[in-house]
C-alpha cells in the first residue's frame, strides 16, 4: 500500500476561499524564493536535480495541483485535535494508486520554509 498526504492545521479547513487563496499565493510566492539546493529532494524524486528553473515550474505547478485537488473523491481528510490530514493512496502494483498520489508526494518534497504556510 502506498500513500502520500500532507498536514495542516484545522483553521485551513475553515478558511473561505479568499482565505486559501492567500494561503497559496503565499506558499508560491515563497517557491520563487527557493534556491537550486532548496529543491534537492524534489529533483531527486524527479530524476532530475541540476535544473532549478524546471524544478520552480514543477513546484509551482504542484501547488496549484494540490490546491485543486482538495475536494477530488480520490482525496480524505483525517483529523487529529487541531491537525488535519490529507491523504491520498491505496494498493499499488508499482504504479500510482491514485491520480493524486504523485501531486501529494511532489509536495511533500518542498522545503519546510514552503510548507511552513500550511499551518
Amino acid at each position: 500500500m502506498l500513500l502520500a498526504g500532507f498536514a495542516t492545521s484545522l483553521k485551513f479547513i475553515n478558511e473561505s476561499g479568499i482565505e486559501r487563496e492567500q494561503r497559496k499565493k503565499a506558499i508560491l510566492a515563497e517557491v520563487e524564493k527557493l534556491e537550486a539546493t532548496d529543491l534537492i529532494d524534489l529533483g531527486g524524486y524527479l530524476g532530475d536535480s541540476e535544473d532549478l528553473p524546471n524544478l520552480k515550474t514543477v513546484a509551482r505547478e504542484t501547488v496549484e495541483e494540490v490546491f485543486n485537488s482538495l475536494d477530488y473523491r480520490d482525496v480524505t481528510t483525517w483529523y487529529y485535535n487541531e491537525i488535519v490530514f490529507f491523504l491520498t493512496g491505496g494498493m499499488s502494483w508499482g504504479d500510482s494508486p491514485t491520480d493524486t498520489y504523485d501531486c501529494f508526494m511532489k509536495f511533500s518534497l518542498l522545503p519546510d520554509k514552503v510548507l511552513k504556510h500550511l499551518l
